[in-house]
């Protein structure tokens, strides 16, 4: 007969009580000493809270609700992507950069923080993996997000994002920064233009 280990919920937070990472072990000690040599925003975190269960499956559920409803910075698995917004026939590569980008520019997805993985992107707009490559190569190209190797693709800031506008048709470029900027950062841009004229 097995007797079930007690397991520790764990949440790690920043020093302005942002949650960074919720995640479970038996052996805090050890795992955070592992995250402290793998985890780049190891170095972010300045409280932790844990929460001890009687067994693993019970800290597991635990660590799934308490990522789904707090949306921890780090954590990718468990968040789903948001439910589908065109008839599923049509999710195609751009659709999905199109609903992704959407996420991104209402806060859903907020800079700093990792998009939901491939396999998860696969399982919420039940596609290949190849089109959520397409997508995401879509939101890279746009300068939203950025691939860190195995860390994840992660939504970049407002600040270090780059766009690339065809200056021999002022149109397109007006259409295309429209897109990607606020009316007021719009509004600037066209005033510091009007300033150099």
């Amino acid at each position: 007969m097995t007797i079930p280990e007690r397991t520790a919920l764990y949440k790690l937070y920043n020093e302005e009580d942002a949650l960074l990472y919720v995640g479970v072990t038996n052996n805090t000690r050890v795992r955070w000493a592992k995250h402290a040599t793998d985890k780049a925003w190891w170095g972010e975190v300045s409280r932790q809270e844990i929460t001890w269960y009687a067994d693993r499956i019970s800290a597991l559920a635990a660590e799934k609700e308490a990522i789904q409803r707090d949306q921890p910075r780090y954590n990718s698995e468990h968040i789903a992507p948001a439910a589908p917004t065109v008839d599923e026939t049509d999710w195609g590569y751009q659709a999905i950069a199109e609903d992704l980008t959407a996420r991104i520019e209402r806060g859903e997805l907020p800079p700093g923080r990792p998009i939901p993985t491939v396999a998860d992107l696969m399982v919420g707009y039940r596609v290949a993996r190849q089109t959520v490559r397409s997508a995401v190569a879509v939101l890279v190209r746009d300068g939203l997000v950025e691939t860190r190797g195995r860390r994840g693709t992660f939504v970049l800031g407002e600040a270090v994002r780059t766009v690339s506008v065809p200056v021999a048709d002022p149109d397109e470029a007006a259409r295309i920064l429209q897109q990607v900027m606020r009316p007021d950062q719009v509004a600037a841009l066209i005033a510091r233009l009007s300033d150099r004229l």
